[in-house]
């Protein structure tokens, strides 16, 4: 067999097994030795841990838990915003001014660097008040979209949500970061 003839061989199987990857039948991508890669939303199933009200301050716990098939990397503060109604009216999307810090239930231990192990998961705490106007003019929650820092798509968390607001203002919301462990407040 010519020279000529062995490189077109070798060029022909590397373009099937490119085809071959690039129609799906490949593996998912494992990070390098030593080098881990960030989550991924697609790779991320979102859900309410627990929820409750204290002092007048409903909370959601949300777990972020890794679906993937490798450990990957997650830091910081997620992104929110939200779907309800006022009583009796339609649902729509709520305006929120989010806050990052602790809530009454749980102290921040701010962002840091989480290793999120296969099946593994990161909580973090949504902490709203009943308070302003004196408990006037409720909204009611009923879905959160929670987008995870750093990353592009949001999730969809479906809760059941107390909030008030100051007059002619944004919802108040404060989050915590994130923390490892689907963690019960």
């Amino acid at each position: 067999m010519g020279k000529a003839r062995a490189i077109r061989l070798l060029l022909g199987a590397a373009l099937l097994a490119a085809v071959a990857v690039g129609c799906g039948h490949s593996q998912p991508a494992q990070p390098h030795a030593g080098r881990m890669s960030t989550c991924r939303s697609a790779d991320l199933a979102a859900h309410v841990d627990s929820s409750g009200s204290e002092m007048s301050q409903p909370f959601v716990v949300v777990a972020l838990v890794n679906q993937s098939h490798f450990a990957c990397l997650l830091r910081g503060y997620p992104r929110l915003t939200a779907v309800g109604h006022a009583q009796g009216g339609p649902d729509r999307n709520l305006p929120l001014a989010v806050k990052q810090g602790s809530t009454y239930q749980r102290a921040d231990a701010g962002s840091r660097r989480l290793v999120l192990a296969r099946g593994g998961a990161a909580s973090f705490v949504i902490g709203t008040a009943l308070a302003y106007q004196g408990g006037a003019h409720i909204m009611r929650i009923s879905e959160f979209r929670v987008q995870p820092p750093g990353l592009v798509g949001w999730l969809p968390v479906p809760v059941d949500d107390l909030a008030t607001a100051p007059p002619n203002s944004a919802i108040p919301v404060t989050v915590t970061a994130l923390e490892l462990g689907a963690t019960r407040h």
